[in-house]
């Protein structure tokens, strides 16, 4: 299956497509800060859209950013890859993967996003 993510952030239209095959990479990879470079390049559309008023920041503060933004990534990976272990024995229904969520925390998820997926069962 070919998922489409769909999220509206800043009333921008943020619609991304990464094929499984990549995604299946990413959690694949055993090397947190390998699989974050291949989750960025393949999401990088995401920040070429950003408004130019939110790139537009001290290094310091987009080091602070990037490194949180990687935590978030971190943990979503982790999930993902426990929740498939569960998945792979008879323990769930469906798998989980990165999206262009991974990198955002809860609070982000919630108010800044009109809409997101839900898996089909």
């Amino acid at each position: 299956l070919l998922y489409q993510l769909s999220a509206v952030l800043g009333g921008r239209d943020r619609s991304v497509r990464v094929s499984v095959q990549v995604k299946d990479q990413i959690l694949s990879t055993d090397d947190v800060d390998s699989a974050y470079q291949m989750y960025l390049k393949s999401y990088q559309d995401l920040d070429s859209n950003a408004p130019a008023m939110l790139k537009m920041v001290d290094p310091v503060t987009q080091e602070r950013e990037n490194e949180r933004k990687k935590n978030n990534f971190m943990t979503s990976l982790a999930k993902a890859k426990a929740h498939n272990v569960k998945f792979e024995n008879g323990e769930s229904r469906f798998k989980t993967t990165v999206n262009s969520f991974s990198v955002m925390d809860k609070k982000e998820k919630s108010t800044d996003c009109d809409s997101a997926v839900i898996p089909l069962l």
